[in-house]
């Protein structure tokens, strides 16, 4: 049986989709928007969390930022250091953030955060590891999509729609998916281990960003670049009207 969320197993693939750019969802829209947010980043000390294969870690470098980037897969890892030699790469799981207090100006975490079953606990240590003033920008998943209900073509499983809504026209109510309650989903997408991710509402995530005291600086709901509209109209007619991903920019209150 498949371990679930095993990244070591499936790192060479992973990194190949990456540096492919086939990946149409991060290359055509949680990517560019979580670019087009990012700060300055001259002479900032920034902690990458859930960092991959160090794409991403590698751009904030690129842009003047001091930049560690942790993962727990070693085979994630150890592709990052080869790919970007002057980033500094840890093997370290988020729950367990083993830095001094007040250190990052910034903490950029890219669709991980939804792995986390007690996010509010990790939510607390990066406001801990944050330096007063500084911010956290995390990208998750948007439950209007995938707090639906998926249904897979019984001829080819790669075929799915997602459906979010109700028809009232029986009695009970037959109703499609959740969008409230938050839910553990488990998927086996192709070439990728299989994963578990917390699906939470907006709401929720406004509840636990409240209760770890953090500053809602932010909120975006990302389109598609243009280019995608080349690349896969269908796809872009799509996510230019149902939401795929969520961004949050958060703030560590200055001391009083």
């Amino acid at each position: 049986m498949n371990k679930v969320n095993n990244y070591d197993d499936y790192a060479e693939s992973i990194s190949r989709d990456i540096l492919e750019g086939s990946n149409r969802a991060h290359k055509y829209i949680e990517k560019p928007a979580m670019y087009a947010v990012l700060p300055k980043l001259s002479n900032l000390k920034v902690l990458s969390i859930g960092c991959g294969i160090g794409e991403e870690c590698g751009y904030l470098n690129s842009q003047g930022a001091d930049v560690i980037g942790i993962d727990k897969s070693k085979e994630s890892i150890k592709i990052a250091k080869n790919l970007h030699p002057s980033v500094n790469f840890m093997i370290m799981d988020m729950n367990n953030l083993n830095f001094p207090a007040d250190t990052f100006n910034l903490v950029y975490s890219s669709l991980t955060l939804h792995y986390a079953k007690q996010l509010a606990d990790i939510l607390l240590e990066i406001k801990r590891i944050l330096v007063p003033g500084g911010k956290l920008i995390f990208s998750t998943l948007h439950p209007i999509k995938w707090g639906s209900e998926i249904h897979r073509d019984l001829k080819d499983e790669r075929k799915k729609s997602f459906m979010l809504g109700y028809d009232s026209f029986v009695k009970p109510s037959v109703v499609y998916g959740d969008y409230l309650n938050p839910k553990l989903i488990t998927q086996k997408p192709e070439g990728y281990p299989v994963i578990e991710y917390w699906n939470r509402s907006i709401s929720e995530y406004l509840k636990i960003i409240r209760e770890a005291g953090l500053e809602l600086i932010d909120f975006i709901e990302p389109i598609p670049i243009d280019e995608l509209k080349q690349a896969d109209p269908d796809y872009w007619n799509i996510h230019s009207k149902i939401p795929q991903f969520m961004i949050f920019i958060l703030q560590k209150k200055n001391k009083d």
